[in-house]
């Protein structure tokens, strides 16, 4: 399993793992700051400074909408939630995945959501059979199985491989690394670079001009702490899970580079299943 992990610890969790199978998609949201380029004239000319702005849930569904061309997501008179199942099967990455030379099972889904639109997937494969995503996570959640099930994209020789984890009575709780990334190119995906057990990670920045670009895109990459906890009422088990991803990255925003700092959140409870 994982490098710094204790044999105590991941005979636990795999015994944890094993007789339990969670169902849970919950809210996702995301806070940062965007630092870009700007100018300031005086007397003596123009002298460059940092412009800062907070980055909001709505400006990332901003970029959803350019993403998708969905204008409902951004409409005023609608609520629109981006959810997130980590523990749903995403056949079509798993897919791409095998056909770059990959091995294992992905999991991991986003989604959005509001009254005009219904529940909408942000990755699948278009009409050519291309597969296409605008949001992933990409990290290794030994809950879900063990080195053969990973959250997104998740790249063995990238920064993101060694974790640490650890049961108390029914909580679950890792600490470890992810990246976050969203843009409207569908195609832009990815950005560990191929699914190749031999390769290194490229790790692309948010703005990559060797391949499909993005006017819109935003990367954080940070550590982050994965928990799942089951509890249980009246004969029913109820699974709750939840991270918090803390870390900076970079981003473009209509074609303006930009640093980033920010915090991404999921919480969802759901029942929880005998495998």
């Amino acid at each position: 399993m994982k490098k710094f992990a204790l044999l105590s610890v991941v005979m636990a969790a795999m015994m944890f793992a094993a007789s339990n199978a969670s169902a849970v998609m919950g809210v996702f949201s995301l806070t940062a700051t965007v630092e870009t380029q700007g100018t300031v004239t005086n007397k003596n000319g123009t002298d460059p400074i940092i412009k800062k702005q907070s980055f909001s849930q709505n400006n990332l569904l901003f970029i959803l909408e350019q993403a998708t061309g969905d204008t409902s997501i951004t409409n005023k008179h609608v609520t629109t939630k981006i959810y997130y199942d980590p523990d749903a099967l995403n056949t079509n990455a798993t897919i791409w995945a095998e056909g770059q030379g990959g091995s294992g099972n992905i999991f991991g889904i986003f989604y959005y959501s509001n009254s005009v639109s219904g529940l909408v997937p942000l990755d699948g494969v278009d009409g050519l059979g291309q597969y296409y995503s605008y949001m992933e996570l990409d990290f290794l959640n030994s809950f879900d199985g063990f080195l053969d099930f990973t959250e997104g994209f998740w790249n063995p020789s990238a920064m993101e491989f060694n974790s640490v984890a650890g049961v108390t009575g029914s909580s679950f709780t890792e600490d470890g690394n992810a990246i976050f990334y969203v843009h409207e190119e569908k195609l832009a995906f990815n950005l560990l670079g191929n699914w190749n057990q031999n390769d290194q990670s490229a790790f692309f920045l948010a703005n990559d001009w060797n391949g499909p670009y993005s006017a819109y895109a935003l990367v954080i990459h940070g550590t982050i702490t994965f928990k799942i906890s089951v509890s249980q009422s009246k004969n029913v088990e109820t699974e709750s899970e939840s991270f918090s991803l803390k870390g900076s990255g970079d981003g473009i925003f209509n074609d303006v580079d930009g640093v980033v700092t920010g915090t991404a959140t999921f919480t969802g409870k759901g029942p929880d299943e005998l495998l």
